[in-house]
């Protein structure tokens, strides 16, 4: 369970096998990973119990599963963060998942969302429902453009501001089509690596594919 919610190992801050092993044997548990928005109070409770050495103080797997349930039915609604240069279609992104034109958005390279704007995206299934946050374009990553600097400021308040609505659980990163530029690897780095600690699961949207020529053979359905 400890690993499913963080996304890392037990005791992954040590990279000594024989210094774990040293740390069971005197009866520690693994330490909970600092202020990770998908691990509750409630699921730390959890993992402790079953972390017991003593297996009839462990909770049973019904009384588990009784408390995951009830955890799937009272967590806040996931707030997953789009991001990426300023045209490359975040804004697009958000239409598509909602279903309805939303979010506005234009083909040109002129950034259309000047701050942090939230989509709240429901389903028939309320466990599905999620809010999307479209943010400011990140253009060119230098010191002396007030533009990005405005635009990292206004990242790191959202993300700041989304500790207290169950933290960030996931960034959709936009980019086009074609080379890696720096500016792309800078607005990485910046997201995941900086402000969301390589802590938060990221996939990777590809737009402006109209052009490129399609790897899948329509006739047979094969790549």
């Amino acid at each position: 369970m400890l690993q499913i919610l963080s996304g890392r190992h037990p005791w992954s801050e040590i990279k000594s096998d024989h210094y774990i092993i040293g740390m069971i044997f005197q009866g520690c548990s693994p330490p909970r990973p600092d202020g990770h928005p998908a691990i509750l109070d409630s699921d730390w409770n959890i993992t402790q119990k079953c972390l017991q050495s003593r297996p009839e103080l462990r909770p049973s797997a019904d009384e588990v599963l009784d408390l995951v349930c009830t955890r799937t039915t009272r967590t806040k609604l996931r707030n997953f963060i789009i991001f990426g240069e300023a045209g490359v279609g975040k804004s697009s992104l958000v239409n598509l998942i909602t279903g309805d034109q939303l979010a506005k958005s234009s083909s040109g390279a002129q950034s259309c969302t000047l701050q942090s704007t939230e989509y709240p995206v429901t389903f028939s299934d309320p466990q599905l429902n999620v809010n999307l946050f479209d943010t400011v374009g990140l253009d060119s990553p230098t010191m002396n453009n007030a533009g990005y600097l405005d635009a990292l400021a206004k990242a790191h308040e959202l993300i700041v501001s989304l500790r207290n609505r169950g933290g960030v659980h996931g960034l959709l990163f936009c980019m086009k089509a074609g080379r890696v530029s720096n500016t792309v690897q800078q607005n990485y780095k910046l997201f995941f690596e900086f402000l969301c600690q390589e802590q938060v699961p990221l996939a990777l949207v590809v737009t402006n594919l109209e052009n490129e020529e399609s790897m899948v053979d329509e006739e047979q359905g094969t790549y």
